[in-house]
């Protein structure tokens, strides 16, 4: 059997949550995704990423324009909540996913079958850290904008860090 994990992302889910990072067009918004996703060092073995998202790519998007690299993108046909569900319950070891989402659909599900669950918040946060400075200022993100988190969010994400991914010590 192989090692490592696989991280399947509800692309949309992260995109629609942060209208103060994403503010391009839906293609954009998908690029700009893959590309914080690129950077992002898990703290657990990746053997694959793939951002899934709902529906089929733009008509007008060249077929040069499809990576195939990791991370993947993924258009599911029905929806990607369908799409990561069933990738969850079909596989023979549903514990080596990593689900990033919102969701409670799919976290439930994801929690059922031992996946491990990441929140997007958590994703862009470990995607931010490791961003450069001269990437962060094109996002519209200063500190007079910038949303805040409560305390009890703020600890829950940095306990959350430090038991799943070895964060923040």
């Amino acid at each position: 059997m192989s090692t490592g994990y696989t991280v399947l992302i509800d692309g949309y889910n992260v995109i629609k949550g942060r209208d103060d990072i994403f503010t391009g067009t839906l293609q954009d918004n998908r690029r700009f995704l893959r590309s914080l996703v690129m950077r992002a060092r898990f703290a657990k073995p990746v053997r694959g990423i793939y951002i899934v998202y709902d529906g089929s790519p733009d008509v007008c998007q060249p077929n040069g324009d499809r990576v195939s690299a990791m991370p993947r993108e993924v258009f599911a046909t029905e929806s990607a909540d369908s799409y990561i569900r069933d990738r969850i319950r079909s596989s023979p070891a549903p514990e080596k996913f990593i689900i990033v989402s919102d969701d409670r659909e799919i976290m439930s599900t994801a929690k059922s079958f031992c996946a491990f669950c990441m929140s997007t918040v958590l994703l862009l946060e470990i995607c931010l850290k490791q961003s450069t400075g001269q990437e962060r200022r094109g996002w519209g993100v200063t500190q007079t904008n910038k949303r805040r988190l409560s305390y009890a969010q703020k600890r829950r994400l940095e306990d959350e860090l430090k038991e799943y991914w070895g964060i923040g010590d």
